[in-house]
C-alpha cells in the first residue's frame, strides 16, 4: 500500500513551481491547496485504494428496525457493500441499499438497507434481525500532514490537483486550462492502472440480473 503524506505533495509541488527544495515558510497555502486537491481526487473517482472494511454493530430500536454508525470516516454518499459473512460458499447475506423513502417496502429476509445523516455521522438502518454486518465503505480523504499518511497511490497527481489551485490564488484571472488537463492526464493513467488490474467478474445474462430465470412464474 502507498504511503503518500503531506511532505511527499510538498517536495513534487516545489518540483512543478521550478523549486528545488521546499521552502521552509511562507506553505501554509500550499498545505492547503494540497488537501483540497486530494479531496477533489477522491470525489472525482471511487479509487479502491481508499476503502476499508469495518464491522458494524446493529441494535434494536423504534419500529422494529436495527441500526448502526458508520465509521466516521465514510465519505459523503459513500458507496457501500454491506453483508453478513457467512462459512459456506454463495451464502453470505448481502444487503441492498434503497431509497429512504422505500422502507416501508423493505420485509425481513430482503436485505435491504437505507441510510439517514450527513458525512461523519451515517447510520444505516435495516429490518433484518443481525447483530453485526461487514461493511466495505469509501473513505474520505484524511487531513494530511507530515506523519498522517493518504492511501491515494500517486503524490504527483495531488500535486498536480494543488497546483490549479495554487495557479487561481496567484491571479484568479489566469488561464489554467493547461494545469488543470495536466492533471486530469495524470488523473486518467492511476484510473486506468485501476481498471486495469481489477478482476474480471462472471459474466451474467440479462435474466440473471433481473433476478429472472425460465420457467418462473411473476405474480401480476
Amino acid at each position: 500500500m502507498s504511503v503518500i503524506n503531506q511532505t511527499d505533495v510538498l517536495l513534487d509541488l516545489s518540483y512543478l513551481l521550478g523549486e528545488s527544495s521546499i521552502p521552509t515558510s511562507g506553505i501554509d497555502d500550499r498545505k492547503a491547496f494540497i488537501q483540497r486537491g486530494l479531496q477533489r481526487i477522491v470525489r472525482l473517482y471511487d479509487f479502491d485504494e481508499m476503502y476499508a472494511l469495518a464491522t458494524v454493530s446493529l441494535t434494536l430500536g423504534g419500529n422494529a428496525f436495527y441500526s448502526g454508525t458508520l465509521p466516521a470516516d465514510a465519505a459523503e454518499s459513500p458507496n457501500l457493500d454491506v453483508r453478513v459473512i457467512n462459512p459456506g460458499t454463495n451464502d453470505d447475506y448481502v444487503f441492498e441499499k434503497v431509497p429512504y423513502e422505500d422502507q416501508d417496502k423493505a420485509v425481513t429476509g430482503d436485505y435491504k438497507y437505507w441510510l439517514t445523516g450527513s458525512a461523519n455521522d451515517y447510520t444505516m438502518t435495516t429490518r433484518d434481525d443481525v447483530s453485526n454486518v461487514v461493511v466495505r465503505y469509501l473513505q474520505t480523504a484524511p487531513t494530511i500532514n507530515a506523519s498522517i499518511s493518504t492511501t491515494f497511490p500517486s503524490s504527483i497527481v495531488i500535486a498536480r490537483a494543488a497546483l490549479v489551485y495554487y495557479r487561481q490564488a496567484e491571479n484568479p484571472m489566469a488561464d489554467i486550462a493547461q494545469d488543470e488537463a495536466l492533471f486530469k492526464t495524470e488523473l486518467e493513467e492511476v484510473i486506468a492502472r485501476q481498471n486495469r488490474n481489477r478482476p474480471v467478474g462472471r459474466a451474467k445474462s440479462i435474466m440473471e440480473l433481473n433476478d429472472v430465470y425460465s420457467g418462473s412464474v411473476e405474480a401480476w
